[in-house]
């Protein structure tokens, strides 16, 4: 396995080789959040993930790190980080970038973020208001609720139909989920009915798709992480019973994950994700800890770690993106499958997942 493997783990005795692993595993989050680090922009925030007509995104982007990452930082460093978000925070919410309309996910994310962070938000209950307002009548959260505001942001007439981009998406719905489980006080009703809307999109094999990522693995680890973090609906609890067993009957012998699509083609962005939720729910496994030593193995020379083209962004048209065939990989904006080009998405992800691998075993 060379130097950092974590194989030595799986022997019940404490060893020089299994601290010499823990080491690794600490590095590899220091180096990691050295490149987050170097990474941030002149404003403070960070941003990732090109597109055409909306820049990168900076708010979505900044709220995602801070929620990953920010209690790992220096706290000067989290302060500017929060300041620029809120900086970029609209009327309603928060959008992709400070160039787009708000939207449900940017502002779950902040929200969420800040949470975690223990910022009080300015006028949360307004946040809350125009998160509830993209609640559809089946439970789940559609990203956007209002077409004019896409269409006048867009410069599009009447004739463009957003039927894909208002109606209620998992990936959403997760975020949701878990930021109205910790808002206080709690929102039950709309957290129940986020519930079942989720119990229900289940597939019958135990995965979730997600509308905003090519990676059913992801969209189900996303959702199976919050397993332990509260009371859901006893369909729901099922549900994300199924959804753990699916991802450890999918992942590949020598540690990774695919997307749930490409079989046997290993995903990182899926693969981190899937050990944190393997590790939130069952521990420092066999498979969590061959999940770990692979991650390790994938870290570039400057702590970063590069993803395949997992995002997508259909066309506002598009109800399945799945099925789909139009898709630009590689490419940027509207009808395109792209990775973080910056690598600061994927990078605070991973490092987060390792600094909760790295807190397991250390119990």
């Amino acid at each position: 396995m060379g130097k950092g493997s974590l194989v030595s783990w799986l022997d019940p005795l404490m060893t020089l080789a299994a601290v010499r692993a823990s080491n690794s595993l600490r590095e590899a989050v220091r180096k990691a959040l050295d490149f987050v680090r170097a990474e941030t922009d002149a404003s403070g925030g960070w941003s990732d993930f090109s597109t055409n007509r909306s820049g990168q995104s900076t708010s979505w982007v900044t709220a995602y790190v801070l929620w990953q990452v920010g209690n790992l930082l220096p706290a000067r460093e989290v302060s500017r980080g929060v300041a620029a978000l809120l900086a970029e925070r609209q009327p309603n919410g928060w959008g992709f970038s400070v160039l787009t309309p708000p939207d449900c996910d940017s502002t779950l994310h902040a929200l969420r973020a800040l949470q975690i962070l223990s910022i009080e938000v300015p006028d949360s209950a307004q946040a809350l208001d125009f998160v509830l307002s993209h609640q559809t009548e089946g439970g789940g959260f559609a990203t956007y609720a209002n077409a004019n505001a896409l269409r006048n942001y867009r410069e599009e007439g009447d004739g463009v139909a957003y039927a894909g981009w208002l109606q209620p998406h998992v990936c959403v719905t997760t975020v949701a989920l878990e930021t109205l489980r910790t808002t206080s006080p709690p929102l039950s009703e709309p957290f129940t009915r986020a519930s079942a809307y989720l119990a229900r999109s289940q597939s019958p094999e135990g995965y979730w798709e997600a509308y905003w990522w090519r990676s059913r693995t992801l969209a189900t680890a996303r959702l199976v992480q919050q397993a332990p973090s509260g009371p859901t609906s006893s369909a729901l609890t099922s549900a994300l019973r199924a959804g753990n067993a699916w991802l450890e009957r999918t992942q590949h012998a020598t540690g990774f994950w695919d997307n749930g699509y490409d079989e046997g083609v290993p995903c990182l962005l899926s693969t981190a994700t899937a050990l944190a939720a393997i590790t939130a729910t069952v521990g420092t496994s066999a498979s969590a800890l061959t999940a770990a030593d692979w991650l390790l193995r994938q870290q570039n020379h400057d702590g970063s770690w590069t993803s395949a083209p997992v995002l997508r962004i259909p066309p506002p048209d598009i109800l399945s993106p799945e099925t789909w065939t139009g898709w630009r990989t590689g490419s940027r904006g509207v009808g395109s499958r792209c990775s973080d080009d910056r690598r600061v998405y994927t990078t605070a992800t991973v490092a987060a997942t390792l600094h909760a691998m790295l807190l397991g075993l250390a119990q």
